[in-house]
């Protein structure tokens, strides 16, 4: 809770007591205090990142992670943390709040989807990714798997030769259902 506070520009009043019996008076933060809520956030998000993980490994009863320096990049940040919500159950998206987007294929996949679409079958594309997670704490998360299925997508190609470019955009029956795995393999 403090650190949501903190990271909509809240302010709070901190007091701290050292291991010693040493105590350091309240800190009054706020908008004049920028330095030390900059400081708090960083610490904030190192504490997110080991909660991140712990919840990780107690969710699919892995090994504790032994926790020591790490640096994380922003992308690896909410990817972690995307994953740290899915430990919560699905993140379904409907209609036009999905995202579009792109992937390149060959020219029998594509004419698959079309046969599908004039059967009348809601085009249903699974991906499937793995190593999604950085490596810290010298915790192996190689078989953490996240699944992403995509319905009812409008979909427009763009062929060159055998290969296709295929963009997915969304429309108001589209539905997007991501979750977390773990893999045998």
């Amino acid at each position: 809770m403090a650190k949501d506070t903190l990271q909509n520009g809240g302010g709070l009043t901190i007091g701290l007591e050292l291991d010693e019996g040493q105590t350091i008076g309240p800190l009054q933060l706020g908008e004049n205090n920028e330095s030390e809520i900059e400081h708090l956030k960083e610490f904030g998000n190192i504490i997110h990142v080991i909660e991140c993980y712990k919840k990780i490994a107690e969710k699919y009863h892995l090994p504790a992670p032994i926790y020591d320096y790490f640096e994380i990049s922003a992308d690896d940040y909410d990817s972690l943390t995307y994953a740290s919500n899915l430990l919560n159950g699905e993140d379904v998206s409907i209609g036009e709040h999905i995202k579009s987007f792109a992937i390149t294929t060959n020219l029998s996949t594509y004419n698959e989807i079309l046969k599908n679409k004039e059967k009348g079958n809601s085009n249903l594309l699974r991906f499937c990714n793995k190593n999604i997670l950085p490596k810290l704490f010298e915790f192996d998360l190689k078989s953490l798997k996240l699944e992403r299925i995509y319905f009812d997508m409008d979909v427009g190609a763009k062929i060159d030769g055998e290969i296709v470019k295929l963009k997915f955009k969304p429309n108001a029956n589209s539905k997007s259902v991501s979750c977390l795995s773990i893999t045998d393999d």
